[in-house]
């Protein structure tokens, strides 16, 4: 079994952003289409190769917040939708702190809109 499926943390559907400085494309406050404590998930028209490292910026619109993270990409789709995932490499205690109460956020939300 592939290091990507075999996820330590539930991934959340969410309104925050990533800016991507990729080897073809640069995206600046691209959707993320899920994200957990681990990594996340992009849509991307050209995905990085399995085990590129790449650096992103990930912003919080509903706090304002947002910090960069080191990553590596540890899965990508050719066929549609492209996607990639992206382990998260350096996500020190602060950094962790902010994305583990965002999600706990998105969490109550979703949880609230269910009752």
């Amino acid at each position: 079994m592939t290091e990507y499926r075999d996820r330590q943390s539930p991934r959340y559907k969410v309104k925050a952003t990533v800016d991507y400085d990729g080897s073809e494309d640069v995206m600046l406050f691209h959707k993320i289409n899920n994200m957990s404590l681990g990594g996340i998930c992009i849509t991307s028209p050209n995905p990085e190769p399995e085990g590129a490292e790449v650096d992103l910026e990930i912003h919080f619109p509903e706090t304002e917040e947002s910090f960069v993270v080191h990553g590596k990409v540890v899965w990508n789709s050719q066929e549609p939708p492209v996607e990639m995932g992206i382990r998260f490499l350096d996500l020190d205690e602060t950094k962790r702190e902010i994305l583990r109460n965002y999600l706990n956020r998105i969490k109550e939300q979703s949880e609230g809109s269910r009752g």
